[in-house]
Order: structure tokens, then sequence, then C-alpha cells
């Protein structure tokens, strides 16, 4: 036995392992047993794949709102946010009059309106009824089709008008779309576009009648009011004679039936100017839907838009369409589960390539079965064992995922066999089953523990991610984790026993005869197969010969094109974007959507935002952080401003709050005087001034002219002539609870909050001068600004004063949610990346080995940081999720070559480690990364972003991690691979350079 050196940083330990006693017990197992085994497993699987289903039947996964669960849970904000909701419904809220400041409406409020036929037209009935010659105007178009001239003429011609009514009128017969456009007298209305307005300015009945002369009678009316609508003086005019007066510069035809407001705010695309071709417009389908019917909607996106999209004729095209947020989500649900399809497609692709390699359709179709079923295995360990309790549609990327490497898996554990095997004929007969455990003991022991390595960087890159504060990033990594775990454990169990009972039973026969070669085996008359003499004999001399060469080729190009992985920013975009660019949905959310008036004006009238200010609540978010419908209750915390210190501090906040250069104006046009001095002062202010009115000046019937009239209400002989701040405490809350009584009013609160007659909290409403918007810095900016209030009160409170309790919300939920995907994508990723190196110390033993392939797997995600960000992608939840995982993702094939380095027989030499390298690994990392690639390339024909983008992932992934591992990490091993001493003959040359003969010594 050969005398070795212990290991150091430069000379690694290879001590033949002692084979543990479990390894050869469960080898003995499977091998004596191997139809127990396999049906065990099969038994289990089935079984835990299809238990999900009867028992959370009415639980099960419907990804309806594809937004759900992309929010930030457990957060400072989140807390605070969930907080200030809960308070709103609490039952222990005292109301008082005119208090309520007015906020933005939200969508949940609009869509009641749409229900009750609420929303605003652009006149009145009688100037815009569907009943007359022209169409009803409504001022929010949900639906409404975008078209792009495709020759100079621009879209004002009647050609081109005339092919937009036709798709008017496509629209119109489809199914029973007709009946859900109408006016209030159910009579069908007109599109409202310009091919309807040429029609009905030249006495057409149709559209369809058009002629270029009326186009151009209809076009000389708009340049002749484009001026006068640029200058304001056009608006929506109900009473064209009154309108006239008001403006009376602007000829009365600009006014006509809003024909020239609407075409110019609504169809038209900005800018336009008399004399210059309209390269865009719009028609809008004036219609009240019902809720219910959005899935007609989606038919006539599957059945009838989508194949108009892009179609030219006659100097016209279909380029977008906005169908609403809500109509948009159900396509995306359908269209999420339509793009599964890709997925079938990639499973036979992959199929057909493991039939290939395994040379065996039992092998290759039970093994696919498998991988496929860790899916529904970690589908019952989630819904069942930990009983999670909503399954995002984020988790529907793990069938892809497990498809790349429950092959790779197979692969590496099949090759593992087969190379056991080499020296045994095709017809070889066992003898015994001690035979065949031994060489089962040998594949479990060189691939198994590369398997167990990979499996466990991925598995950790993935749970990385379940420690996100977002719950779909979290529940994904959760059920991804499950899944590589999953895949590993039945790899390791069911394969093993799948390959023993075909090499026993089914090796060398078809279906109906002796097959005369079998590929399981190897043949006795050449040991390799044709792309491990390959790797053998052409790449491994390549490598060694080049490595210099090779290392600056490839870290040059990770310098140049890595750097800017560094870039990698939050996206700005106000759109949550759920397919592709080029999808027309997203064509006309992000292209076009600001290129028209109405929509523009429509985004700006949101308001500013409302800030809400609190005291003595809880604002822990204490629902389930993995249940978005969870949203936890409403707690308070020991709140008590009833001394003197408190109260003079409540006041000097509420003064200073006016102060801060986010207080906006609170008062509207429309209030009066009493209004707008509550909406000006806190509600404490008013309890102070209150309690200071003198008893005699008290009175049931006061003057309701301002604030002040109202502080002598009612006539009282308490709560009158205090000093300020008001003791004892029992007089305090006595008094503030008489206020709110007093002033109570349904539908307005003051602020004030009291339990069993104990005032518990106190919260403050006030309107901001700062309108939302998706972008983070002026988000961050707003919210920094008003931390900075509010932080010297909480720092600064008395010991035991519920001013310290202080807490504030707006609306930062979006914002949170950008603050949390950065958080979470680099903390992941850190993570991942230290689990990387944890692992591979422990199974190389070796420093050297170690940082090069950390410094292979450092290199790999760069280039793909810096890919990304140069193709135009921005840090978002699907990006978030790539910076998370890359790691775990580009770690697997260095693994596998690493792993081979070490078990090479001959141990004193880098060429001849690198040699078995290759000829071991090569085969199983090729058609490993193939495999991955082909889930990629089938991801990439998606419809839907996810898909699409993590499909791109998966091929980029693939390309470089092949590429590095293969070529880099090699190169590397050249020259700072550890190799042994033994028999005072060594490679280690304590840093000088081997010869170009040693280097190029094919030594096996």
């Amino acid at each position: 036995m050969e005398t070795e050196e212990p290991l150091t940083a430069e000379v690694v330990e290879d001590v033949a392992p002692v084979k543990p006693k479990l390894v050869e017990r469960y080898a003995s197992c499977v091998t004596g047993r191997p139809y127990s085994c396999f049906f065990l497993c099969l038994f289990v699987m089935l079984l835990l794949s299809g238990l999900p289903f009867l028992v959370r039947s009415n639980d099960l996964p419907d990804f309806d709102d594809p937004s759900k669960g992309l929010e930030a849970r457990g957060t400072v904000l989140s807390g605070s946010y969930r907080a200030f909701e809960n308070l709103r419904d609490s039952p222990f809220r005292r109301q008082l009059k005119s208090m309520e400041r007015s906020r933005r409406m939200s969508f949940a409020e609009m869509e009641t309106d749409v229900l009750t036929g609420s929303r605003r037209t652009l006149a009145s009935a009688n100037d815009f009824s569907c009943s007359g010659a022209h169409s009803g105007l409504l001022m929010y178009a949900d639906t409404s089709i975008t078209f792009k001239a495709t020759t100079s003429k621009g879209m004002l011609n009647a050609d081109s008008l005339i092919m937009t009514c036709e798709i008017e009128q496509k629209m119109s017969n489809f199914q029973n779309f007709q009946s859900f456009f109408f006016d209030f007298s159910s009579v069908p209305c007109k599109f409202r576009s310009l091919a309807n307005y040429v029609a009905f300015y030249n006495n057409k009945t149709s559209c369809f009648d058009i002629t270029d002369s009326d186009v151009s009678s209809f076009s000389s009316l708009l340049n002749m009011c484009s001026p006068h609508y640029d200058a304001g003086d056009i608006q929506v005019c109900a009473d064209e004679t009154a309108c006239g007066i008001q403006f009376p510069s602007v000829p009365i035809e600009c006014f006509t039936n809003n024909w020239v407001y609407d075409s110019l705010n609504a169809l038209i695309e900005t800018g336009y100017a008399p004399g210059q071709p309209v390269d865009l417009a719009r028609i809008i389908v004036p219609w009240f839907y019902l809720y219910e019917e959005y899935e007609l909607i989606t038919d006539m996106h599957e059945e009838l838009l989508k194949d108009l999209v892009d179609e030219e004729k006659d100097g016209a095209l279909v380029y977008a369409y906005g169908l609403g947020y809500d109509v948009k989500f159900d396509i995306f649900s359908y269209q999420l589960l339509k793009d599964l399809v890709f997925g079938g497609g990639a499973i036979v692709a992959v199929y057909a390539m493991m039939r290939a390699h395994t040379g065996s359709w039992f092998v290759a179709s039970f093994a696919m079965l498998q991988i496929l079923l860790s899916v529904g295995v970690a589908f019952g360990v989630y819904m069942l064992i930990l009983w999670l309790p909503f399954f995002p549609f984020l988790n529907l990327i793990s069938i892809f995922i497990v498809i790349g490497i429950g092959s790779d898996d197979v692969f590496v554990l099949v090759d593992s066999w087969k190379q056991s095997g080499f020296d045994l004929p095709a017809d070889h007969e066992y003898g015994s089953t001690s035979e065949m455990s031994s060489r089962l003991v040998h594949v479990i022991e060189n691939a198994g523990s590369s398997l167990l390595t990979t499996s466990l960087t991925t598995a950790a890159a993935f749970f990385a991610v379940a420690f996100s504060s977002i719950t779909s990033l979290r529940l994904f990594g959760i059920f991804c984790g499950i899944v590589v775990l999953v895949d590993y454990f039945f790899c390791m169990s069911f394969v093993p026993a799948l390959l023993v009972i075909y090499e026993s039973k089914f090796k060398g026969k078809t279906l109906c005869c002796k097959d005369k070669r079998s590929q399981v085996n190897g043949e006795k008359s050449e040991k390799f197969r044709f792309v491990e003499r390959i790797f053998r004999d052409k790449v491994a001399p390549f490598v060694i010969a080049h490595n210099l060469k090779i290392m600056f080729v490839i870290l040059s190009f990770v310098c140049g094109i890595g750097w800017n992985a560094f870039n990698l920013e939050l996206t700005e975009s106000s759109t949550f974007q759920l397919f592709r660019d080029d999808h027309p949905m997203e064509r006309w959310e992000l292209q076009l959507i600001n290129d028209f008036n109405q929509e523009v004006e429509l985004a700006a009238a949101g308001g500013e935002l409302d800030v809400d200010f609190g005291f003595g609540l809880d604002i822990q978010d204490n629902g389930n952080h993995l249940d978005p419908d969870d949203f936890g209750s409403l707690k308070f915390v020991d709140f008590d401003i009833s001394d003197a210190v408190s109260q003079t501090q409540l006041i000097n906040f509420c003064e200073n709050l006016r102060l801060q250069s986010f207080y906006g104006e609170q008062c509207e046009d429309s209030d009066d005087n009493v209004t707008c001095g509550l909406k000006s002062v806190c509600s404490f202010e008013l309890f102070r001034d209150w309690v200071q009115v003198p008893c005699n000046t008290t009175t049931n019937f006061p003057l309701t002219n301002s604030v002040q009239d109202l502080l002598v209400f009612p006539n009282r002989s308490e709560c009158c002539d205090l000093n300020f701040p008001v003791t004892p405490a029992s007089t305090f809350t006595s008094c503030m609870s008489q206020l709110a009584d007093t002033y109570s009013s349904e539908g307005f609160h003051s602020g004030f909050h009291f339990r069993n007659g104990a005032f518990i909290a106190l919260s403050i409403r006030i309107k901001s001068n700062f309108a939302y918007t998706d972008a983070f810095d002026p988000m961050d900016e707003f919210y920094q600004s008003i931390k900075s209030f509010v932080d010297p009160y909480i720092d600064n409170a008395p010991s035991g004063s519920g001013i310290a309790t202080l807490a504030f919300s707006s609306e930062f939920e979006y914002y949170d949610l950008q603050v949390n995907i950065v958080e979470s994508a680099y903390s992941s990723a850190a993570v991942s990346f230290g689990v990387a190196i944890v692992v591979l110390l422990l199974m190389t033993r070796s420093v050297r080995l170690s940082v090069s392939a950390i410094v292979t797997i450092m290199a790999i995600v760069f280039v793909l940081g810096g890919i990304f960000v140069s193709a135009g992608w921005d840090l978002n939840i699907l990006e978030s999720i790539i910076v998370s995982i890359a790691v775990g993702l580009a770690v697997d094939f260095t693994v596998h070559f690493t792993h081979a380095y070490l078990l090479c027989p001959d141990k004193t030499s880098r060429p001849a480690r690198i040699t078995y390298m290759y000829q071991t690994m090569g085969v199983s990392v090729s058609t490993g990364a193939l495999t991955t690639f082909i889930s990629g390339m089938a991801l990439s024909f998606a419809e839907t972003l996810f898909y699409y983008q993590f499909g791109i992932f998966l091929i980029t992934t693939m390309t470089f991690s092949f590429i590095f591992s293969t070529f880099l990490l090699p190169s590397f091993l050249c020259r700072f691979g550890p190799v042994s001493q033994s028999g005072g003959v060594t490679d280690e040359r304590n840093g000088d350079e081997l010869t170009a003969k040693e280097l190029s010594e094919n030594t096996l």
C-alpha cells in the first residue's frame, strides 16, 4: 500500500474510503429484492401524487389571480398596512362627523360602479344616447383595439378606416357579444371609432359607405379644431350652444357631438398635427359588461382577436388591444395551462434522448415516469404533509426544472452502471446476487455521492428563496426544493431497482426476440462509447495543451460581459406584465397606452396619496405569511397618552405634521368651511379645543359656519372649562369618549378607538402632496421623508408613553415588494454560494479543487447576469428567482467533473485525472446539458412571460455551464489541481509549469 501525505492546500488526501455498511446493506437489499423495491417505490409515488386530489379536492390550485401572493409579508410596511386595514373594519372605532378624508377610488370600487351602471358618460343622455345617430361615449375604455398604419398615408383614408369597420363588425357578430354594449334603453351602441365619426359627420348610415372625400372632410374639421383642443378650449360638451358662448373663439362645429374631442383625446395618438399622417388610431367598445362574462372575452381573444394581429390589409393592421386587467388575468390563467403543452414536447424529446442513451425502452420509460412522479410526490408533501394553504403559479415551472435535473441524475447513474460493467461481456450471467450487489455498491459510492452533492446545492438554492418575505417566492422555493430532494431520493431507490431488474431479466431482449447488442453493458472489444472517446482523445488533449489560452479567452469574456451584472436594476414599469413583449395586450400597456391623451389623463387622475398615522396599534403582521388570504387580526399594544407630557407631544406632532414637505392640501373646492376646517386639524387638536370651551357658552343649538361653532356643542357642564393637558387620566378618557359619541355619524371616523370604555388607539389620516407611482426612487424618497419625521417622536418618547407606539402607512405595498425583491435576490444568492462552498469543501477535502470549482461557478453566474442585463431585463419577480437559483443550477456540471477528478485511480498526474474526468463524466454532462437545454427551448415558445423568460434562463445557463465546466474548470485544474505524491514521483511542482510533453501525455 502506497504511503500518502496528509491533506494540505496543495496536496489532497486520497485515503481509500471504507465502504459504509449501510451502502452494502442497501445494495444487498435492492439486488436481493428488486421487485419489492420497485413496486414499493412506484406505489408510494402514485399514492402521494394522487392523494391531494382526493383529500383537498375543494382546495386545489386555480391560478385565477396571478398577482396573488406577489406581496411582501412579515415586514414593517406590510404589518403597518394590514394593521390599518384591519383598524378601518374594527368594531372599536368611534365616528366623528366629516372627519373621513377622501381617497382614490380602488379597483374594486370601480368594478362596483360598472356593475351598478354608474360609469360616467362624456355628455348628457340627450346628446350621447346610443339610440341617436352616433355612439355613446364612456370615460373608461377597458376594451379598445389599436391599429397601426403600414403606409405613408396613415390611418386617415377610406380604405384603412373601412378596415377598422370590418374589425368592428367581426367583434359585434362574435357569439352574443353585441348584447354587452348597449345604453340604458337596451339599444345597441356603435363603437367609438374614426370610421363611425366620419360616417356620422357626412350623414352616412354605415362606416362601410365612407369615401376618401368623406375622410378629407372630417380631416378638415380636425385640422380646424386641433389648435383649440391643444389650447384646452375644447372639452366635453353637453350643450353645444353653451360651450360656444363659453369659448367664443372656437367654431361651433368643434363641439358638435364631441366628435372632435373624442377623436383627438381618445382615438388618435397624441401630437396630432394638420398635414401629418396619423400612424396610430383605435376603436373603443362602449359597453357595460358583467364580470361573469369574462369567459366570452377570453374566447374572443382566442378565437378572433389574436388571429387578426399583424395581418396587414388596406394599409393598416391590428397592432395591439386592451381588454382590462381582469380579462387579462383570465386569459393568463388559461394560457398558463395551455403553455404546459410545451412541457409535453420537452418530455417527449428528453424521453427519446433517454431511450437512445440507455438503449432500453424499459429503463427509459420507468425512469421518465419516476422523474414526472417526483413532481407529484412533492405536490403530495406540499399539500398533505406540510398542508400549505396556497400554490402559486410559479410552482408550475418545477415541471421543466425536474425534467432537466432528473434526466441528468438518471444519465449519471446509468453511465456509472455501464462503466462498472465494462469488463463484463454482454451476455454475462450473474452467479449470485452478491456479484451484482458489489457492482451496485460501486455505482452508489461513485455516482451517488456526486448526485447527493448536486442535489444538496440545487435544493439549497431553492430553499434559500424560501427565506424571502414574498409569499409566492417562499412557496416556490419550498416546492422546488422538495421536488429536487424527492427526485434524488427516488433516483437512488427506484432507478437502482430498475437497473437490477433490467440487468437480470430484460437485458439483450426485445419484445419479440433476442437483441444482438446491449447498450447497458459495454462490449468487451471496445469499452468506450463514441462520445467518451471524443472527450478522451480530442477534448482532453486539447484542453491540457492549451489551458492557458482557454483561461485567457473565457476569463476575458467573463470580464467583458460579466461587469454588466452589477447594473441589474429594479423595474419601473407601472404594468404587471404577464405575457411576452410582442403580445398584443402587452404592446398596448407597455408601448402605446401613453400615446393617447385620454389614458394619460386617467393615469394622472389618481390623486395624491393618503397617509395614516396611528398610536396603540400592534403592527406585527400576525397573519399566516404563506396564505395571501390571511390578513391577520387587529391587535393593540399598551397605549397611554393620558399623562401631560404625552398629550403635549401629541399636539406638537399634529402641529409639526402640517409643516412637513409631504403634507398636502386637505380641502377640496366643494368643501364648506366646516368640512375644510375639520380636514385641516387633527382630531386630537379638536379635543384640546373642545375641553377648553367655557361651560357657559355651550349650547345645543350652535351655528354651523365654522369648526369653532362646533366646539360649543352640546350644552354641557363637564368636559369644558378644563386646562390642557387634561388630568387626571379618568377625566381624559371620559372626555375623549364623550367627544366621539357626541359627533358620531356613520361613515366618518374620528380616529378615536375604544374597547370596554378604555381609550386604546388613536389614528390620524392626512392627504399628502405626492401622487402614486410604481417607480422605486420617488416612492423611496416619499417613504424616507415620512420615516424621518416619525422616528424622532418614537426615539424621544417618555418611558411608558403611548407616543412610542407611533406607526404610519400609505400605499407602499408595491414599494415594499420592490425592496424585498432586491433583498430576496441577493440574500438567496449569497446563501446558495455559501452552501455550495461548504458542500464542495466537504466533498473534495481540497481547498484548491473547491476554489477552482467556485471560481467557475461565479464566472457562470456573472456571465448570466451580464447577458440578461444587456438583453434589457430588469429586476422583478422572475429575475429575483433567477438570481436566487442561478448558483444552484450552474453548479451541477462543475460538481460532476470535480467529483470525477477525485475518483481517478491514478492520483499522481493532473493529465491523467483530467482525462479520466472527461472520459467518465463527459457523456453524462453533455446529455444532462442537452436535456435541460431542450426544456428551456420548449419554454421559449410559451406566450406567458414567466415561462418564456425562464426558458431563456435555462438555455443560457446550460450553454455557459457546459462550456465553462468543460473548458474553464479543467484549465484551472491543469494548473492548480491537487495531486498526491507517491514513491517520490509527483507532478506537483509547487508552482513550476509542467512541460508540454507531460501536459499532452494521455496516461490512460
